[in-house]
């Protein structure tokens, strides 16, 4: 057992200090750029562990002909708001110091509070879980806007906008793929081990 803990730590080792070398590449690093990629992918783990937790609850359990006005309602509060006032983010951020910093920040912050409220909320049903379902969703959407307002002001000058926001999509996705197994791991035991899991992340 310590054998194969020691070979998994090396080879886990390895693996992180390789990416992190493949994020920081051709100015990544010195623009700032790397640790955006290196958020990105926290943040796309917690994404993974929370749309696992939420499968298996009543979430994902509203019969079909029942489910049609909550996705429409969903849409309307998820998408419309930030369609609306998403290119007037970058601006209204650019008149605050480290503003998208701060923006980005605060929404894994509230993402982690909501998976904090998810996981003592899953088990009784209450009311808290619905709200707290929602505002991870707002959050995440909301995440989603600030990173594409903030990834132009980072951009080295080897890079395009498409390449870099290409290499940003792929280490979620790479993260997204590792932190499955392990929420699924979590929620075995229970969906509110693997709320706790993306709180941490967050």
């Amino acid at each position: 057992t310590r054998s194969a803990g020691r070979a998994v730590g090396r080879a886990s080792f390895y693996t992180v200090s390789q990416a992190r070398r493949a994020a920081q590449a051709e100015g990544a690093g010195a623009s700032g750029l790397s640790r955006l990629i290196e958020l990105h992918a926290f943040n796309a783990a917690g994404d993974a562990a929370v749309a696992i937790s939420l499968a298996g609850t009543l979430f994902f359990q509203v019969p079909s002909g029942e489910a049609r006005d909550q996705v429409a309602l969903f849409l309307g509060l998820t998408m419309l708001p930030f369609a609306i006032v998403a290119p007037l983010i970058g601006p209204f951020l650019d008149r605050f110091r480290r503003g998208r910093r701060w923006a980005i920040g605060a929404t894994l912050a509230v993402r982690a509070f909501c998976c904090w409220v998810l996981a003592g909320a899953v088990a009784d049903e209450s009311p808290a879980f619905y709200f707290a379902a929602l505002g991870c969703l707002v959050a995440s959407k909301a995440y989603g806007v600030t990173r594409a307002a903030a990834v132009p002001r980072i951009l080295p000058t080897e890079f395009t906008l498409v390449k870099a926001n290409s290499r940003i999509s792929l280490t979620g996705t790479a993260a997204g793929a590792l932190s499955a197994p392990i929420a699924i791991g979590a929620a075995t035991i229970g969906a509110e081990w693997s709320l706790r899991y993306a709180a941490l992340l967050f």
